[in-house]
């Protein structure tokens, strides 16, 4: 009698790519840009709190602007490509600019330009966004806003509807005027974030007969710009979004002595936050994946921080210069006496020894404890093992 064939049993981790470069098993993994949920795909259970006071907009998989309600996680797309991106996380903003999709509205002084409210917007709507059309040359339509001092982002959608010639945009009633890429379809500009007090907002059209298309016009208080807020007779702010894992949600998966995390994420622009904090619930954190939180360094170094109460314990990783909208694949390890870092492949050459952090209850994702230090960007998965696993550099490997 033949022997037959024997059926082989591959190791649990070689179900999922992941798994299969750690070659282990993990007790928490959230695919935010696979699933599109806060379900854990390893218990199948919903174990992220999320909480945002407010609507907000994020890029849906068509491409076009949508609106998320109050307390409803953003996952987000490439705009272009339509990829998902993943969860979105960002820290509260106020869009000082009024009828952000309406510039036929008095709020817009136009001087030798036409506006009608006749165009299908970025969110696809039909009449929700603006026309503006030059009947001189250098055609204006301008807003003043009345704000202290500090540093503006200007942005806009816009697309060119006739003509050919030369857009610009200004935040300082045009002392500067900014040159700006306009194509046939919508696309979102923004001209250089720059200090200033009572901002004047709006474009010039240089050339008589061009025609542009304008939508959710936004001039937010910050040296980047965040994600779209449609305005109307008011302000508008968004309030930050919130996720954490909490309790019996947290202790479920989590070791405290020991441990790897691993996350794929992306910034909006350079700007100091944390990817994720294991925090005690107080102001001090018990690991922290941050880019440039402690330091000054405007969101251009990676960190992966250990804390023992007031005190931070573990040397920053990656100190040279990074690109923050493109951090991509990072795992972070740890044990009671020892942190290591890889990113994209490389393993950090300044693994930190650390002595015994404190018991942490809780995992803030995109932020700090408070809502401080946010990540502004998109977190497409996070993952933890419950070992310090010996794989970093395979499981980053572009």
């Amino acid at each position: 009698m033949g022997l037959g064939r024997r059926r082989m049993v591959l190791p649990q981790w070689a179900a999922n790519a992941l798994w299969r470069r750690a070659q282990a098993v993990p007790s928490l993994d959230l695919r935010f840009a696979e699933r599109r949920d806060l379900v854990d795909a390893v218990s199948g259970r919903s174990l992220v709190t999320f909480t945002r006071a407010s609507d907000a907009t994020f890029i849906n998989g068509s491409g076009n602007v949508a609106a998320a309600t109050t307390d409803v996680p953003r996952f987000t797309h490439n705009p272009s490509t339509g990829a998902s991106l993943g969860l979105l996380v960002e820290e509260a903003r106020t869009n000082l600019a009024l009828w952000s999709r309406d510039l036929t509205n008095a709020a817009w002084v136009k001087v030798n330009a036409t506006a009608a409210l006749n165009q299908t917007g970025a969110d696809g709507a039909a009449n929700s966004a603006s026309s503006l059309t030059a009947t001189a040359g250098n055609a204006t339509a301008l807003q003043t806003i009345t704000s202290a001092s500090a540093a503006r982002s200007t942005t806009a959608y816009v697309r060119r509807l006739t003509g050919s010639g030369v857009i610009e945009m200004t935040q300082n009633g045009g002392t500067t005027w900014t040159a700006i890429t306009v194509t046939s379809a919508w696309t979102r500009v923004e001209i250089p974030s720059a200090t200033v007090t009572n901002p004047v907002v709006g474009f010039r059209i240089v050339t008589n007969g061009d025609a542009i298309a304008v939508d959710f016009f936004g001039c937010e208080t910050g040296s980047f710009p965040t994600s779209a807020i449609p305005t109307g007779a008011a302000t508008v702010t968004r309030a930050a979004d919130v996720a954490s894992i909490t309790g019996a949600n947290f202790s479920a998966w989590y070791r405290q002595d020991e441990g790897t995390f691993y996350t794929e994420a992306a910034k909006t622009a350079a700007s100091n936050g944390a990817i994720f904090e294991g925090s005690d619930g107080s102001t001090f954190s018990g690991l922290t994946l941050s880019t440039g939180t402690w330091v000054s360094d405007v969101g251009t170094r990676l960190d992966w921080i250990n804390r023992t109460a007031s005190l931070a314990d573990g040397a920053p990783l990656f100190p040279g210069t990074i690109s923050p909208t493109a951090l991509g694949r990072i795992a972070a390890s740890f044990t009671a006496t020892q942190t290591a870092l890889a990113r994209n492949g490389t393993v950090a050459t300044n693994t930190a020894a650390s002595t015994q952090r404190m018991p942490i209850n809780s995992l803030i994702i995109g932020g700090r404890f408070g809502s401080a230090f946010m990540h502004n960007g998109t977190i497409a998965r996070l993952t933890f093992w419950p070992q310090r696993l010996p794989t970093l550099q395979a499981m980053t490997a572009p």
